[in-house]
């Protein structure tokens, strides 16, 4: 156990911590797909949203080996929580930059080195 002054020494149960967090985290993918992530008028579900849902409600306790659903190795939970956030983060760069950004190609301007886009 750690002493009181340092900042886990409050935490005396951090594997349980982490996992509340990691559910909490799940939960919130899960909220945002289903109230914020619907196209407007359409039942439609955001592609990057529903990806992030599926990689955020990972079990926090899968490392290389789950012989429960294979016996091959697969991701870790490491990782898949890693490409839930990528996914959040398509996600917001989607919203910031207004819809249908990305999904017109890049365009060569004339005379220019690198591709920039139409707006």
């Amino acid at each position: 156990m750690q002493p009181f002054f340092l900042p886990g020494g409050l935490l005396d149960n951090m594997p349980n911590f982490q996992r509340g967090m990691m559910t909490a985290v799940g939960r919130f993918a899960t909220e945002l797909m289903d109230q914020v992530g619907r196209t407007r008028g359409s039942s439609q579900i955001d592609r990057d949203l529903e990806q992030a849902r599926g990689f955020l409600n990972e079990q926090p306790n899968v490392w290389i080996w789950q012989p429960s659903v294979s016996l091959w190795p697969s991701a870790t939970s490491a990782q898949k929580y890693r490409a839930g956030r990528q996914k959040l983060l398509d996600y917001n760069k989607r919203l910031a930059f207004g819809p249908g950004v990305f999904d017109r190609p890049l365009r060569q301007s004339p005379g220019a080195a690198r591709p920039y886009r139409q707006r």
